[in-house]
């Protein structure tokens, strides 16, 4: 199974966050995205500022990136039809 690395991308920094062993690409995006929810919780001066969780593979790709803004807005506007994932 892959290993993944999260991170917290501000504007001058990207701060890591951990890695997980996972099955696939779409578990990694399903945890990033239980990070962003998290830290909305506990840190909520992080909303409003184009921050971002990002997934990188073993390779040092990135794979995905989730904004923490976009969580208020699903949490506004909540519609399952609507897919959020990046490629």
């Amino acid at each position: 199974m892959p290993y993944y690395e999260f991170e917290l991308v501000t504007d001058a920094t990207c701060q890591h966050q951990g890695g997980m062993i996972l099955e696939d690409r779409q578990g990694a995006a399903d945890q990033a995205e239980r990070l962003a929810a998290e830290l909305t919780l506990v840190r909520p001066e992080l909303m409003s500022h184009n921050f971002a969780i990002r997934v990188r593979d073993q390779t040092d790709a990135e794979i995905y990136r989730i904004a923490l803004d976009v969580l208020a807005i699903r949490k506004r506007h909540p519609d399952p039809s609507t897919s959020l994932y990046s490629p």
